[in-house]
């Protein structure tokens, strides 16, 4: 009756009191994971975080090295984890966001699980936009972003009119937002144009797509005012004003600008351009031009080199005026640069690009289109990757990596302690050749031992031994032949030798039968010898027991 109040009263405590019961729970035993970390089939960057999440707690991360991680601890603070869900979580360096890439149940007790996370980013992408404020020679173009699991993303244009080559929009790094625009200039007017909006992210390119716009033709100008009747007056000369005499310039479509003169009869202006001050070599010549400036259309564009150039006015009635002074500029159009990119793993080395130092990987460097050789620095206990060739072609972006190779320290063997066992024997008797192997280096290997009978291989025996340890190797061989046989192992040498032994001693017939004779005669008369004595001893014994019946009959 006691027992069952006690029971029914811990029932009704533990009812009561449900937290008792967690408080004295026991915490759960931390789990530790290890694995490797793939990002897009290949092996994470080192640095890559890994930490996991159940419920409202997260671990702290440990990061991967050579595509790997190890020793991850999982430990909530109490049990009311233990068979949750629990996500683990992969943040690369740089551009990735952290992503959610396996889940699990977390269990109590769970130790040394090999987990292989595989995170598959999804691509950033982007959607060439429709151009706007479309003008005579300029225009707005622009693009929609959509990042993925990016974080931001390098961004430019490239446009064309007709079959002429591709111009590009400076590049804009780690760019945010979710759309993109930039305006051009110096567009032919009334000329269709192919545009395309470009995005790279983690060496990777991606294109929107083609879209075209149609510049607006040019107004025309209204005639200029009839000219007074008997002005033989030109116009006054010009001044230049751009580009300034001399100037260094980095693009072929130039805006040469001048000062305007004015005639009561309206003016017009010639311009000449030439590679040489005398003007004997005329690259451009315009006349009729109403503006004080003219740009350089794309299909005029000039070639890299140095040229001179003037303007005069004529007027309404046809009055030339004086050229103005002669100025000089220089085009030197830099090449659409590649943007190549070195690097190692699993270990981080110097970079060498044709043979120059670029560095420690990572590193990145805008290079003109062309074939380039790209080498690694030597590492001590790496096996150096072999140099790699790529050609790069202009706005091209490419990622050149060179793979180390660990290289493990190979085992060092001694052999010793030779014993020939035994030196001598009969034909077709065995003999043990025994050896002692001690691998006295660090790591783990295997050692072939060779054993030669008369300098010829006789047999072979492969022994693995870890760092330190030592193995006997024993051998059995034979022979029927006399003679002294040489033995050797790794150098160590003994010797053996096979013998007949000496014929036993052979004993005449006659003699042989004699001896048998005379063997048996002695046995025939000791056994008669036995016989005779036994039978006296019998009839000893009788004769006392008759005296002794006779002597107690007296009594």
């Amino acid at each position: 009756m006691k027992n069952w109040l006690v029971g029914i009263l811990l029932l009704v405590v533990l009812s009561i009191s449900p937290g008792i019961v967690l408080a004295l729970s026991p915490p759960p035993i931390p789990a530790y994971y290890s694995g490797s970390v793939t990002v897009n089939g290949s092996p994470a960057p080192d640095g890559t975080a890994v930490f996991a999440k159940i419920e409202d707690y997260t671990s702290k991360s440990v990061t991967t090295s050579g595509g790997s991680y190890k020793d991850f601890l999982v430990e909530p603070p109490d049990g009311t984890y233990i068979n949750e869900t629990i996500e683990f979580w992969v943040d690369v360096p740089g551009d990735l966001l952290p992503k959610a890439v396996r889940t699990d149940v977390f269990e109590q007790g769970n130790h040394d699980l090999s987990f292989d996370l595989a995170m598959t980013a999804t691509a950033a992408t982007v959607t060439t936009n429709s151009a706007t404020d479309v003008g005579t020679s300029s225009a707005t173009l622009n693009a929609s972003i959509g990042y993925g699991d990016y974080s931001s993303v390098d961004i430019r244009f490239r446009y064309k009119v007709q079959v002429a080559g591709w111009f590009y929009t400076p590049l804009s790094s780690g760019y945010t937002g979710a759309s993109y625009s930039i305006g051009i200039s110096g567009l032919d007017s009334d000329a269709t144009y192919e545009f395309e909006a470009e995005i790279s992210f983690y060496g990777i390119s991606v294109s929107g797509g083609p879209k075209t716009f149609t510049t607006a033709p040019v107004s025309p100008q209204p005639p200029p005012p009839s000219p007074p009747t008997g002005d033989t007056t030109p116009p006054p000369t010009p001044s230049l004003i751009s580009p300034a005499d001399g100037e260094n310039l980095i693009y072929n479509i130039p805006l040469l600008d001048w000062s305007d003169v004015s005639d009561p009869s309206g003016v017009t202006y010639d311009l000449s351009i030439a590679r040489d001050a005398g003007f004997t070599s005329i690259v451009l010549q315009k006349t009729d031009l109403t503006a004080s400036a003219y740009e350089i259309t794309s299909a005029e564009a000039l070639v890299d080199d140095n040229y001179y150039w003037h303007v005069r006015g004529v007027d309404g009635v046809g009055n030339v005026g004086s050229w103005s002074e002669n100025w000089s500029f220089m085009v030197y159009v830099p090449p659409t640069l590649a943007t190549l990119t070195a690097d190692t793993t699993p270990i981080k080395a110097s970079v060498y690009v044709d043979g120059a130092l670029w560095g420690t990987a990572p590193q990145t460097k805008s290079v003109a289109a062309g074939t380039y050789t790209i080498s690694f620095g030597d590492l001590l206990d790496y096996l150096t990757p072999p140099p790699q060739t790529v050609t790069l072609s202009a706005g091209e972006m490419r990622t050149v990596t060179g793979v180390y190779t660990e290289l493990v320290p190979a085992p060092e063997f001694e052999l010793s302690n030779l014993v020939v066992d035994p030196s001598e024997v009969g034909p077709g008797e065995t003999v043990t050749v025994s050896i002692a192997v001690t691998n006295v280096g660090e790591f783990e290997g295997t050692c072939t031992v060779t054993l030669k009978i008369n300098n010829v291989v006789e047999a072979t025996e492969d022994v693995t031994l870890a760092g330190g340890a030592t193995e006997t190797v024993t051998f059995t061989v034979s022979r029927d032949v006399e003679g002294t046989y040489n033995v050797e192992v790794d150098g160590l040498t003994g010797t053996f030798v096979v013998t007949t032994p000496p014929p036993s001693p052979t004993v005449p017939l006659a003699l042989a039968v004699t001896g048998i004779a005379l063997l048996a005669g002695g046995l025939g008369y000791a056994v008669y010898r036995q016989k005779k004595l036994t039978r006296l001893r019998k009839t000893q014994l009788r004769r006392l027991k008759q005296l002794k019946n006779i002597e107690e009959g007296k009594e």
